[in-house]
């Protein structure tokens, strides 16, 4: 008995040791910023296969229902309207997808915000180009944090830096105001435990951009192996 659950730990360790192989894009890139994420995938997994859309949200829907086991799924919609992927994206969560969203329009997301564990959103309006506004580190022993000195996020000339969030369900890790306070968070993790939903743009912060992507994609990739869809899987294996 001892020898087969080592033999089964060692499968498990070594299944969420693989890099993911398929990662879906849906994003903005607007006065040079929205690229990010992709620096990041490719930095990480140089080897996966990395299909991006910017601006497409058309393109993006197709992609999500087309078929493709899509390990990682992003949105970071700052600047165009992503409303035709909200269902998809929510029924790839739903089915055990993992998933990173935010969005300009989350105040409008309610069915999908809601599957993530997040109840609220509140839509953070710019005067127009060149306003910055501080987040703040509230779990300060998580893994997203390592290493991210500037939480700054830049309006870069469209009047929207996010949304402060309320939560149900998902945990708090950033937050609009210094101390953590309800109605105020940024990004969380979803009620999967892998998860990420946010009010605030990784895109738009000026200097550590690809550090934070980094940070968030490495989390939510070693994270997998605590979702309950995959410990279901892993279980029918066996």
């Amino acid at each position: 008995m001892k020898y087969s659950f080592i033999a089964i730990s060692i499968m498990i360790a070594v299944s969420f040791a693989q890099d993911p192989e398929n990662i879906l894009v849906g994003h903005d890139i607007i006065f040079g910023l929205g690229g990010d994420v992709l620096t990041a995938i490719g930095n990480l997994w140089p080897g996966a296969y990395l299909e991006s859309y910017d601006g497409d949200y058309d393109g993006f829907n197709t992609a999500i229902n087309g078929g493709t086991d899509w390990d990682i799924i992003v949105c970071e919609a700052h600047n165009c309207d992503p409303c035709v992927v909200f269902a998809s994206l929510e029924a790839y969560y739903n089915s055990g997808g993992l998933l990173f969203y935010a969005s300009w329009v989350m105040d409008i997301s309610t069915s999908l915000n809601a599957a993530m564990g997040v109840s609220g959103a509140t839509s953070i309006s710019g005067p127009g180009s060149g306003l910055y506004l501080d987040t703040y580190l509230w779990d300060t022993g998580h893994d997203i944090g390592v290493g991210i000195t500037d939480w700054c996020c830049t309006d870069p000339g469209y009047g929207v830096l996010g949304h402060a969030l309320t939560v149900s369900e998902a945990v708090t890790v950033t937050g609009w105001v210094p101390a953590e306070t309800a109605g105020e968070a940024a990004i969380c993790v979803a009620n999967d435990g892998a998860s990420i939903i946010s009010g605030y743009f990784p895109s738009l912060n000026p200097t550590q951009g690809v550090e934070l992507w980094e940070n968030i994609l490495t989390f939510m990739w070693e994270s997998v192996g605590l979702v309950p869809s995959t410990w279901g899987s892993i279980k029918t294996q066996f």
